[in-house]
Protein backbone atom coordinates (compact mmCIF):
# COMPACT_ATOMS: atom_id res chain seq x y z
CA UNK A 1 0.00 0.00 0.00
CA UNK A 2 1.60 3.34 -1.16
CA UNK A 3 1.88 5.84 1.71
CA UNK A 4 0.70 9.11 1.48
CA UNK A 5 2.73 12.28 1.20
CA UNK A 6 3.30 13.61 4.55
CA UNK A 7 2.92 17.54 2.53
CA UNK A 8 -0.72 16.48 1.56
CA UNK A 9 -1.79 16.63 5.02
CA UNK A 10 -1.22 20.32 5.28
CA UNK A 11 -3.44 20.79 2.02
CA UNK A 12 -5.07 24.35 1.35
CA UNK A 13 -8.07 23.28 0.96
CA UNK A 14 -8.36 21.43 4.15
CA UNK A 15 -7.14 24.00 6.61
CA UNK A 16 -8.86 26.51 4.92
CA UNK A 17 -12.38 24.36 5.37
CA UNK A 18 -11.45 24.08 9.05
CA UNK A 19 -14.74 24.50 12.01
CA UNK A 20 -14.50 27.52 13.37
CA UNK A 21 -14.58 26.12 16.79
CA UNK A 22 -11.60 23.86 15.77
CA UNK A 23 -9.79 27.56 14.62
CA UNK A 24 -10.82 28.90 17.96
CA UNK A 25 -9.38 26.06 19.99
CA UNK A 26 -5.98 26.68 17.74
CA UNK A 27 -6.07 30.49 18.42
CA UNK A 28 -6.35 30.54 21.95
CA UNK A 29 -2.99 28.65 22.45
CA UNK A 30 -1.29 31.83 20.46
CA UNK A 31 0.58 34.27 22.49
CA UNK A 32 -1.61 37.57 22.76
CA UNK A 33 0.53 39.93 20.97
CA UNK A 34 0.02 37.33 17.67
CA UNK A 35 -3.28 37.28 18.34
CA UNK A 36 -3.78 41.13 17.91
CA UNK A 37 -1.95 40.76 14.54
CA UNK A 38 -3.63 38.10 12.99
CA UNK A 39 -6.80 40.03 12.87
CA UNK A 40 -5.10 41.94 9.83
CA UNK A 41 -4.72 38.71 8.63
CA UNK A 42 -7.38 37.92 6.27
CA UNK A 43 -11.86 38.89 6.38
CA UNK A 44 -12.53 35.15 8.03
CA UNK A 45 -10.00 35.49 11.15
CA UNK A 46 -10.69 39.16 12.20
CA UNK A 47 -14.19 37.79 11.84
CA UNK A 48 -13.15 34.82 13.99
CA UNK A 49 -11.26 36.76 16.67
CA UNK A 50 -13.90 39.79 16.82
CA UNK A 51 -17.07 39.63 14.74
CA UNK A 52 -20.56 38.72 16.88
CA UNK A 53 -21.29 35.87 14.80
CA UNK A 54 -18.33 33.30 15.75
CA UNK A 55 -19.10 33.91 19.53
CA UNK A 56 -21.62 31.74 20.43
CA UNK A 57 -19.17 29.21 20.12
CA UNK A 58 -17.54 28.76 23.87
CA UNK A 59 -14.09 26.85 23.35
CA UNK A 60 -13.95 23.69 26.15
CA UNK A 61 -13.43 24.40 30.18
CA UNK A 62 -9.78 22.45 29.66
CA UNK A 63 -8.73 24.83 26.29
CA UNK A 64 -10.04 27.55 28.97
CA UNK A 65 -8.13 26.53 31.53
CA UNK A 66 -5.05 25.88 29.63
CA UNK A 67 -4.77 29.57 28.24
CA UNK A 68 -5.46 30.83 31.74
CA UNK A 69 -2.67 29.54 33.55
CA UNK A 70 -0.52 29.93 30.52
CA UNK A 71 -1.30 33.92 29.86
CA UNK A 72 -1.74 35.64 33.18
CA UNK A 73 -1.63 39.63 33.10
CA UNK A 74 -1.12 42.16 35.02
CA UNK A 75 -2.42 45.56 34.60
CA UNK A 76 -1.95 49.54 35.30
CA UNK A 77 -3.23 52.70 33.47
CA UNK A 78 -0.97 55.82 31.94
CA UNK A 79 -3.14 58.35 31.32
CA UNK A 80 -2.08 60.22 28.17
CA UNK A 81 -4.40 63.33 27.66
CA UNK A 82 -8.34 61.86 27.29
CA UNK A 83 -6.82 58.47 25.44
CA UNK A 84 -5.14 56.56 28.15
CA UNK A 85 -2.66 53.80 27.39
CA UNK A 86 -2.70 50.41 29.23
CA UNK A 87 0.80 48.45 29.91
CA UNK A 88 0.03 44.53 30.44
CA UNK A 89 2.95 42.32 31.68
CA UNK A 90 3.00 39.13 30.41
CA UNK A 91 4.02 36.94 33.45
CA UNK A 92 4.70 33.60 31.26
CA UNK A 93 6.86 35.49 29.05
CA UNK A 94 8.56 37.81 31.51
CA UNK A 95 7.85 41.06 29.34
CA UNK A 96 5.60 43.90 29.23
CA UNK A 97 3.17 44.74 26.58
CA UNK A 98 1.32 48.67 25.73
CA UNK A 99 -2.00 48.30 24.11
CA UNK A 100 -4.04 51.75 23.36
CA UNK A 101 -7.40 52.32 24.53
CA UNK A 102 -7.93 55.15 21.74
CA UNK A 103 -11.10 53.53 20.39
CA UNK A 104 -12.73 55.05 23.57
CA UNK A 105 -15.24 58.16 23.19
CA UNK A 106 -13.09 61.56 24.31
CA UNK A 107 -13.54 60.73 28.32
CA UNK A 108 -11.70 62.94 31.58
CA UNK A 109 -10.03 61.14 34.46
CA UNK A 110 -11.02 57.03 33.49
CA UNK A 111 -9.74 55.17 36.11
CA UNK A 112 -9.85 51.14 36.03
CA UNK A 113 -12.30 50.28 38.71
CA UNK A 114 -12.32 46.39 38.41
CA UNK A 115 -11.44 43.52 35.56
CA UNK A 116 -12.16 40.00 34.69
CA UNK A 117 -12.27 38.08 31.71
CA UNK A 118 -10.73 40.33 28.91
CA UNK A 119 -13.10 42.94 29.45
CA UNK A 120 -12.38 46.85 31.85
CA UNK A 121 -15.04 48.33 34.06
CA UNK A 122 -13.96 51.70 34.05
CA UNK A 123 -15.24 54.99 35.59
CA UNK A 124 -15.08 58.72 34.11
CA UNK A 125 -15.94 62.17 34.09
CA UNK A 126 -17.88 63.72 30.81
CA UNK A 127 -16.44 66.77 29.62
CA UNK A 128 -16.09 69.80 32.66
CA UNK A 129 -19.33 68.60 34.44
CA UNK A 130 -19.80 66.73 36.98
CA UNK A 131 -21.63 63.50 35.32
CA UNK A 132 -20.24 60.31 36.26
CA UNK A 133 -20.31 57.10 33.85
CA UNK A 134 -19.70 53.31 33.84
CA UNK A 135 -18.69 51.58 31.33
CA UNK A 136 -17.44 48.29 30.19
CA UNK A 137 -14.90 47.48 27.47
CA UNK A 138 -12.99 44.76 25.00
CA UNK A 139 -9.57 46.18 24.79
CA UNK A 140 -8.87 43.10 22.40
CA UNK A 141 -12.16 43.62 19.93
CA UNK A 142 -11.99 47.84 20.71
CA UNK A 143 -15.33 47.34 21.78
CA UNK A 144 -17.30 49.39 24.47
CA UNK A 145 -20.38 49.98 26.60
CA UNK A 146 -21.75 52.75 28.47
CA UNK A 147 -23.38 51.00 31.09
CA UNK A 148 -27.14 52.56 32.25
CA UNK A 149 -26.97 54.73 35.45
CA UNK A 150 -26.78 52.62 38.52
CA UNK A 151 -28.79 55.79 40.25
CA UNK A 152 -31.88 56.94 39.83
CA UNK A 153 -32.56 60.24 38.23
CA UNK A 154 -32.41 62.36 40.77
CA UNK A 155 -29.58 60.21 42.79
CA UNK A 156 -26.15 62.01 42.35
CA UNK A 157 -23.19 59.97 42.60
CA UNK A 158 -21.60 61.10 45.27
CA UNK A 159 -17.99 58.97 45.91
CA UNK A 160 -17.92 58.24 49.37
CA UNK A 161 -16.87 54.87 51.78
CA UNK A 162 -14.72 52.31 50.28
CA UNK A 163 -17.13 50.20 48.43
CA UNK A 164 -16.76 46.63 47.52
CA UNK A 165 -16.62 45.95 43.34
CA UNK A 166 -16.69 42.53 42.04
CA UNK A 167 -16.90 41.32 38.54
CA UNK A 168 -18.04 37.97 37.39
CA UNK A 169 -18.07 36.34 34.11
CA UNK A 170 -19.60 33.29 33.01
CA UNK A 171 -18.19 31.14 30.01
CA UNK A 172 -21.89 29.49 29.74
CA UNK A 173 -23.17 30.71 26.39
CA UNK A 174 -25.65 33.50 26.98
CA UNK A 175 -24.74 34.38 30.50
CA UNK A 176 -22.24 37.36 29.40
CA UNK A 177 -21.34 38.70 33.10
CA UNK A 178 -22.48 40.71 36.21
CA UNK A 179 -20.92 43.75 38.10
CA UNK A 180 -21.77 43.76 41.45
CA UNK A 181 -21.50 46.76 43.71
CA UNK A 182 -21.81 47.33 47.43
CA UNK A 183 -21.69 50.42 49.02
CA UNK A 184 -21.18 52.34 46.31
CA UNK A 185 -22.77 55.33 47.40
CA UNK A 186 -21.45 56.40 50.32
CA UNK A 187 -22.64 55.28 54.15
CA UNK A 188 -25.94 56.36 53.52
CA UNK A 189 -26.88 54.11 50.88
CA UNK A 190 -25.94 50.66 52.10
CA UNK A 191 -27.59 49.00 49.14
CA UNK A 192 -25.85 45.88 46.66
CA UNK A 193 -26.43 47.13 42.86
CA UNK A 194 -25.82 43.78 40.47
CA UNK A 195 -25.66 44.42 36.61
CA UNK A 196 -26.51 42.26 34.82
CA UNK A 197 -25.28 41.94 30.83
CA UNK A 198 -27.57 39.16 29.67
CA UNK A 199 -30.88 41.65 30.45
CA UNK A 200 -28.51 45.10 30.37
CA UNK A 201 -29.90 46.59 33.65
CA UNK A 202 -29.04 46.58 37.41
CA UNK A 203 -30.80 45.34 39.91
CA UNK A 204 -30.85 46.01 43.79
CA UNK A 205 -30.43 43.22 45.84
CA UNK A 206 -29.43 42.66 49.76
CA UNK A 207 -28.08 45.44 51.66
CA UNK A 208 -24.68 45.44 54.06
CA UNK A 209 -24.97 45.32 57.37
CA UNK A 210 -25.66 48.46 59.48
CA UNK A 211 -22.21 48.42 60.90
CA UNK A 212 -20.47 48.18 57.96
CA UNK A 213 -18.59 51.88 57.32
CA UNK A 214 -16.33 50.98 54.13
CA UNK A 215 -13.87 48.04 53.07
CA UNK A 216 -10.69 47.42 53.55
CA UNK A 217 -10.09 46.29 50.05
CA UNK A 218 -11.50 44.65 46.73
CA UNK A 219 -13.31 41.51 46.95
CA UNK A 220 -12.73 37.95 46.29
CA UNK A 221 -14.75 35.55 44.86
CA UNK A 222 -14.87 31.86 45.71
CA UNK A 223 -17.07 29.03 45.23
CA UNK A 224 -20.05 31.18 44.07
CA UNK A 225 -19.67 33.60 46.59
CA UNK A 226 -18.09 37.31 47.18
CA UNK A 227 -16.19 37.99 50.02
CA UNK A 228 -14.79 41.44 51.49
CA UNK A 229 -13.03 42.52 54.84
CA UNK A 230 -14.79 45.44 56.18
CA UNK A 231 -12.83 48.22 57.50
CA UNK A 232 -12.26 48.28 61.50
CA UNK A 233 -13.24 46.32 63.08
CA UNK A 234 -11.80 44.04 60.49
CA UNK A 235 -14.72 41.61 59.59
CA UNK A 236 -15.24 38.98 56.82
CA UNK A 237 -18.78 39.42 54.93
CA UNK A 238 -19.63 37.08 52.24
CA UNK A 239 -22.44 37.26 49.63
CA UNK A 240 -23.97 34.58 47.64
CA UNK A 241 -24.08 35.22 43.87
CA UNK A 242 -27.44 33.85 43.54
CA UNK A 243 -29.04 34.70 47.08
CA UNK A 244 -28.11 38.17 47.20
CA UNK A 245 -27.82 38.76 51.22
CA UNK A 246 -24.71 39.16 52.88
CA UNK A 247 -23.53 37.81 56.08
CA UNK A 248 -20.51 37.29 58.26
CA UNK A 249 -18.00 34.55 57.87
CA UNK A 250 -16.00 32.80 60.43
CA UNK A 251 -13.50 32.71 61.25
CA UNK A 252 -12.35 36.28 62.74
CA UNK A 253 -9.09 37.19 61.41
CA UNK A 254 -5.63 36.98 63.15
CA UNK A 255 -5.44 39.24 65.81
CA UNK A 256 -1.85 40.84 64.96
CA UNK A 257 -3.38 41.29 60.98
CA UNK A 258 -3.56 44.98 59.70
CA UNK A 259 -4.48 46.31 56.38
CA UNK A 260 -5.75 42.87 55.49
CA UNK A 261 -6.54 41.67 51.79
CA UNK A 262 -8.03 38.73 50.57
CA UNK A 263 -7.31 36.58 47.26
CA UNK A 264 -8.63 33.24 45.83
CA UNK A 265 -5.30 31.03 44.99
CA UNK A 266 -5.14 27.34 43.79
CA UNK A 267 -8.67 27.54 44.95
CA UNK A 268 -8.17 28.84 48.65
CA UNK A 269 -8.87 32.05 50.44
CA UNK A 270 -5.53 33.48 51.06
CA UNK A 271 -4.86 36.68 52.90
CA UNK A 272 -1.83 39.05 52.78
CA UNK A 273 -1.58 42.59 55.67
CA UNK A 274 0.47 43.79 57.95
CA UNK A 275 1.67 41.91 61.18
CA UNK A 276 1.87 44.63 64.13
CA UNK A 277 1.92 42.27 67.30
CA UNK A 278 1.67 45.08 69.65
CA UNK A 279 -1.72 46.60 67.31
CA UNK A 280 -4.90 47.38 69.50
CA UNK A 281 -8.35 48.10 68.10
CA UNK A 282 -8.38 52.11 68.27
CA UNK A 283 -4.73 52.68 67.79
CA UNK A 284 -3.17 53.11 64.12
CA UNK A 285 -1.61 50.27 63.10
CA UNK A 286 2.28 50.47 62.49
CA UNK A 287 3.16 46.84 60.84
CA UNK A 288 6.58 45.64 60.99
CA UNK A 289 6.45 42.31 58.82
CA UNK A 290 4.37 41.39 55.61
CA UNK A 291 2.98 37.89 56.04
CA UNK A 292 0.52 35.80 54.01
CA UNK A 293 -2.04 33.48 55.54
CA UNK A 294 -4.19 30.54 54.09
CA UNK A 295 -7.48 29.53 55.77
CA UNK A 296 -7.97 25.60 56.58
CA UNK A 297 -10.99 25.14 56.11
CA UNK A 298 -10.85 21.85 57.68
CA UNK A 299 -10.20 24.03 61.02
CA UNK A 300 -11.72 27.14 59.82
CA UNK A 301 -8.51 29.24 61.56
CA UNK A 302 -5.88 30.94 59.59
CA UNK A 303 -2.89 29.54 59.16
CA UNK A 304 0.60 31.65 58.42
CA UNK A 305 2.44 30.34 55.82
CA UNK A 306 5.03 33.05 55.66
CA UNK A 307 6.52 36.11 56.16
CA UNK A 308 7.93 38.66 53.72
CA UNK A 309 12.22 39.01 53.88
CA UNK A 310 12.86 41.57 56.01
CA UNK A 311 15.79 42.57 53.69
CA UNK A 312 12.99 42.58 50.88
CA UNK A 313 10.75 44.72 53.30
CA UNK A 314 13.32 47.13 53.91
CA UNK A 315 14.39 47.49 50.11
CA UNK A 316 11.16 47.57 48.56
CA UNK A 317 8.24 48.89 50.71
CA UNK A 318 8.26 51.30 53.38
CA UNK A 319 6.04 51.59 56.72
CA UNK A 320 3.27 53.70 55.31
CA UNK A 321 2.61 52.00 52.38
CA UNK A 322 0.59 48.93 53.74
CA UNK A 323 -2.95 50.50 53.65
CA UNK A 324 -1.70 51.39 49.72
CA UNK A 325 -1.09 47.88 48.80
CA UNK A 326 -2.68 46.01 45.68
CA UNK A 327 -3.08 42.18 45.49
CA UNK A 328 -3.71 39.89 43.21
CA UNK A 329 -3.39 36.18 42.29
CA UNK A 330 -2.98 33.68 39.57
CA UNK A 331 -2.41 30.01 40.17
CA UNK A 332 -0.24 29.89 43.12
CA UNK A 333 1.54 33.28 42.09
CA UNK A 334 0.29 36.17 44.61
CA UNK A 335 1.25 39.57 43.41
CA UNK A 336 1.63 42.43 45.49
CA UNK A 337 2.14 46.22 44.13
CA UNK A 338 2.77 48.83 46.09
CA UNK A 339 0.84 52.61 45.61
CA UNK A 340 2.77 53.56 42.80
CA UNK A 341 3.49 50.30 40.77
CA UNK A 342 6.97 50.93 41.41
CA UNK A 343 7.53 47.82 42.98
CA UNK A 344 5.31 44.46 42.40
CA UNK A 345 6.54 41.39 44.32
CA UNK A 346 5.44 37.76 43.49
CA UNK A 347 4.63 35.29 46.49
CA UNK A 348 4.45 31.74 44.90
CA UNK A 349 1.89 30.02 47.38
CA UNK A 350 3.70 26.29 46.24
CA UNK A 351 7.28 27.00 46.37
CA UNK A 352 7.10 29.05 49.35
CA UNK A 353 9.51 31.92 47.74
CA UNK A 354 9.42 36.00 47.01
CA UNK A 355 10.80 37.37 44.11
CA UNK A 356 10.58 40.89 42.34
CA UNK A 357 8.72 41.29 39.29
CA UNK A 358 10.19 42.91 36.19
CA UNK A 359 9.60 47.25 36.42
CA UNK A 360 7.71 48.58 33.98
CA UNK A 361 10.46 50.99 32.00
CA UNK A 362 7.40 52.80 30.65
CA UNK A 363 6.73 54.39 34.38
CA UNK A 364 10.38 55.43 35.20
CA UNK A 365 8.38 59.03 35.67
CA UNK A 366 5.85 57.56 37.95
CA UNK A 367 3.09 59.59 36.57
CA UNK A 368 0.88 56.50 36.57
CA UNK A 369 0.11 54.37 38.87
CA UNK A 370 -1.24 50.47 38.90
CA UNK A 371 -5.06 51.08 39.03
CA UNK A 372 -5.73 47.43 38.84
CA UNK A 373 -4.22 44.00 38.79
CA UNK A 374 -6.14 41.75 37.45
CA UNK A 375 -5.94 37.87 36.28
CA UNK A 376 -6.43 36.43 33.34
CA UNK A 377 -6.59 39.62 30.93
CA UNK A 378 -6.44 38.46 27.27
CA UNK A 379 -8.41 35.54 27.72
CA UNK A 380 -9.68 34.77 23.87
CA UNK A 381 -12.76 32.59 25.57
CA UNK A 382 -13.94 36.12 27.61
CA UNK A 383 -13.06 37.93 24.71
CA UNK A 384 -15.98 36.56 23.56
CA UNK A 385 -17.55 38.83 25.59
CA UNK A 386 -18.08 41.26 22.88
CA UNK A 387 -21.18 39.71 22.00
CA UNK A 388 -22.43 41.16 24.94
CA UNK A 389 -21.00 44.63 24.45
CA UNK A 390 -22.30 45.35 21.31
CA UNK A 391 -26.00 43.76 21.75
CA UNK A 392 -28.70 45.74 23.80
Amino acid sequence: MALQRSHDSMDEKLWSRLPEDLMQRVLVFLPIPDVLRLRCVCKAWNSQLSYRRSLDCPISAAVSQALLSQQPYLLCLTAVASHPTIHVYNVSLRKWDVISLSFLPELDEISIIKSGGGLLYLKARVGHCDDTIFLTCNPLTKTWKQLPSVFSENEPYRSGMSSLTSMVCSSEPGRGYRIIEAGLNGLTDLRTKIYDSATGEWKTSGGLPSQVTGFESEGVIINDCLYGVTCLPYKIIKMELDGGSWSEFSPSLPKCAVYPHLVESLGEMVMLGGYDSCWEEGFIPEPTALKVWRLDRSKMEWECVSSLPDEMLEQHLTKNCFDSLKCAAQGASIFISNFDGSVVLVFDLVLNSWTRLLECPSLSNRQSCIEHMLRDFFSIRQASMERVLMSG
